[in-house]
């Protein structure tokens, strides 16, 4: 006899004590969910009403939009196109855009982008957005655009262009 025994018999343990499994009672458990949502799929019948559908017949081939560019540069002058335009000019401009709305499904709109452009440009093409004089100064100081551009956005509504985008770098970030 050892020392801890004291007389004890220990009986032998076997491995078949009874245990519950549950991976085989979730996977019944799932199998029924599945079998009664199914089963209330079919049974449930969608009534629709009955609808003719128009017969497609050819038609004619859209044509793509004219894309046009308005950007603001770095000392507030409007350029459009790659062009520097005065005041008086892009209210011309967004005027005559305004009033070519599409009548037909033929005729498309053009769409005016509107972006801050941060190349100086040369001074004989800068023109003060505000008298449309040509200004050598006006380019050598970056100014805020913001008034421009909020000055810019009442022009649009007022001249009826409603196609316009700002577009601009990913990331709001510029040519620092």
């Amino acid at each position: 006899m050892g020392l801890y025994n004291h007389g004890v018999r220990k009986r032998p343990r076997h491995d078949l004590s009874p245990r519950i499994e549950l991976m085989p009672l979730i996977d019944v458990v799932f199998l029924l969910l599945t079998f009664f949502i199914y089963a209330l799929a079919v049974m449930v019948r969608a009534e629709v009403l009955p609808f003719e559908l128009a017969e497609v017949t050819g038609g004619q081939r859209a044509e793509p939009a004219e894309l046009l560019i308005l950007a603001i540069g770095p000392g507030g002058e409007y350029i459009w196109d790659g062009t520097v335009v005065s005041s008086s000019e892009l209210d011309q401009r967004l005027e005559e855009l305004g009033k070519s709305s599409p009548d037909d499904a033929a005729q498309t709109q053009s769409m005016l982008f509107i972006t801050m452009s941060s190349e100086a440009l040369a001074n004989d093409q800068a023109i003060d957005p505000a008298t449309g004089q040509e200004s050598v100064a006006l380019n050598q100081a970056v100014i805020d655009r913001g008034p421009v551009m909020f000055d810019l956005m009442q022009r649009l509504q007022r001249t009826g262009v409603e196609r316009w985008s700002l577009v601009g770098l990913p990331g709001g970030g510029g040519d620092e």
